[in-house]
Order: structure tokens, then sequence, then C-alpha cells
């Protein structure tokens, strides 16, 4: 079970299609954008982009936070596609962790 604020990670899943149906938070930092995950119980997964070189909408970050299922997520390219960070819970991290130890 996921826990607000508490020992849940982030695994990184990289160049990835990003799902429909999130929350765009602005003005946020990465940093920012992972502790919001991280408070929010029902927060699953985020994405955070820096788009200094396009100033959108007068924001040039880019905040995206799932609370739901992740629908419509795919392996993209490396070109238009963003790092996903999927939050796992403390024991699923640790068992991912043992996994990789003994493959």
């Amino acid at each position: 079970e996921l826990q607000c604020g508490g020992e849940d990670s982030f695994l990184t899943l990289p160049a990835m299609k990003v799902p429909d149906k999130f929350v765009r938070l602005w003005n946020k930092s990465y940093d920012d954008c992972a502790v919001e995950c991280s408070k929010n119980c029902s927060c699953v997964a985020y994405a955070y982009a820096n788009l200094s070189t396009s100033n959108i909408d007068g924001d040039a970050t880019r905040c995206l936070l799932w609370t739901g299922e992740l629908i419509d997520v795919e392996k993209g390219g490396a070109v238009g596609n963003e790092n996903l960070y999927l939050r796992l819970t403390a024991l699923s991290s640790t068992f991912l962790f043992l996994l990789l130890l003994f493959m």
C-alpha cells in the first residue's frame, strides 16, 4: 500500500509516452514535483520537464501527476518522450532490489 510521504520510492522509466488523464502543476521544480507526488496518497506516478527553451503559457516547467490507472503507457523513442517516475511501495522496491541483486 502506498504511503503518504513515507518510505515509498520511484522507479524511473525512461523515454516513455506519458499516459492520459494527468493533473498538471505549474511553477514546480523537479524536487517539488517529486514531493507533491510523495505526499499525495493517491499519486502513482509523475513526470517532469523543464521547457525553458520554449516558454509555454508563461511557465517553463511541467509537472504531471497521475492518481489513477496509468492508461495508454508505452515506451517511446528518445525524441518527444519523457521520464516517467513510477511510485513503488517500500516493500515492492525492496523486492525489486533483491530481484536485481540475484539476477
